[in-house]
């Protein structure tokens, strides 16, 4: 009989879920109002100032409706400001705000706690592979580009 649990899917699945469940329990404990999705964007935003929510989407393959979504909680929470783009006026590039750069660097050390949790008894060279083979298995599987 096939065990799920044998299978990559499975594990991606649960090792993915695991890893966000810790940064939510550990943003939860120092009590900051805020999502996974916001982190994600809030650390894109910090490496990549000036993005557009398009480019957001793109990055994190999901559709622009709740990349829109997110970023106007963002923008309410006074996390993010969207500027028109002198280039083209109908494009908005996201900044952080004084707020969301504050709470970037906190967030920056839950991160690389978590990360550093994950990777417990983990070799250099055993992380370096694991990356490799999982950034395989997106070109295998992604033909949208995502």
């Amino acid at each position: 009989m096939l065990n799920p649990e044998n299978f990559i899917g499975y594990q991606l699945k649960t090792s993915g879920r695991a890893f966000t469940n810790e940064v939510n329990s550990r943003v939860k404990e120092l009590g900051l109002p805020i999502t996974i999705e916001q982190i994600g964007i809030i650390f894109r935003l910090f490496f990549n100032p000036g993005t557009t929510q398009k480019d957001i989407a793109g990055f994190f393959c999901k559709d622009k409706t709740t990349i829109a979504r997110i970023v106007g909680t963002m923008e309410r929470n006074d996390l993010v400001v969207r500027v028109p783009s002198e280039i083209d006026k109908r494009i908005n590039l996201l900044y952080l705000t004084n707020k969301g750069k504050e709470l970037q660097s906190i967030l920056i050390k839950v991160v690389l706690e978590t990360s550093e949790k994950a990777a417990k008894g983990i070799s250099k060279e055993e992380l370096e592979i694991t990356k490799k083979v999982l950034n395989q298995i997106k070109i295998n599987l992604d033909d949208k580009g995502c």
